[in-house]
């Protein structure tokens, strides 16, 4: 597997990364491409007009993404209103789909439940990576659910914030779903070449060097 990242601000840059990336596609050597995009704004118009951007280049590539409180590339802030990170999967074997649901309070059981019958119907499935908007509502139902998910898979992700942390406003969006503001996205990993190795991790954690100021 090959991933290529990288931080936008304007559509230039954007379609020249792009393009980038479709030379290793026409080189033949990846047989899936998964487009992961985490947006720092909150603009309906311009996350449908990046998405629409990269169908354009990239048609057979899967789209998934969410707004965020910042983002990190490289081990540093990236100071650009959004960044990308194409995977590109290069044996046969490896197979990725995206499921979109709409996500409140009421739907949450509704969700793991189709969720659990989808991964059912694929036992090739060995890791569900979910990006979903969590504020203003418990996620008991939806965690508890996906914690019944059949031993030996994955499951990691994260949630969808707003550029202002106090807000509760979010949203995720991806090629099948589109954008919407009250949902979740799961990417379902697997195939017999893909291995995945996942790591618990939760609440706050010093970043940087332990320092004495005097």
């Amino acid at each position: 597997m090959k991933q290529l990242q990288f931080a936008f601000k304007e559509d230039d840059t954007l379609i020249d990364e792009l393009k980038k990336i479709r030379q290793w596609v026409r080189s033949g050597l990846c047989s899936t491409v998964l487009i992961q995009i985490y947006t720092e704004i909150l603009n309906k118009a311009r996350i449908e007009r990046v998405c629409a951007k990269i169908r354009e280049q990239l048609p057979e590539a899967l789209i998934v993404g969410c707004s965020s409180n910042g983002n990190i590339m490289n081990g540093d802030f990236s100071g650009g209103t959004f960044v990308v990170s194409c995977s590109l999967f290069e044996y046969p074997s490896t197979r990725v789909e995206v499921f979109q649901y709409r996500l409140t309070a009421e739907t949450q059981r509704q969700v793991i439940d189709s969720l659990r019958q989808e991964v059912e119907k694929r036992p090739w499935v060995k890791g569900v990576e979910m990006l979903v908007t969590i504020r203003g509502m418990s996620m008991t139902a939806l965690c508890d659910g996906l914690s019944s998910l059949p031993e030996g898979i994955r499951v990691f992700g994260g949630g969808a914030f707003s550029g202002d942390i106090e807000q509760n406003d979010a949203c995720v969006f991806s090629s099948v779903g589109g954008y919407q503001e009250r949902s979740i996205v799961f990417t379902l990993f697997g195939g017999e070449d893909l291995h995945l190795e996942t790591g618990y991790m939760t609440g706050w954690k010093p970043l940087g060097l332990y320092m004495d100021v005097t």
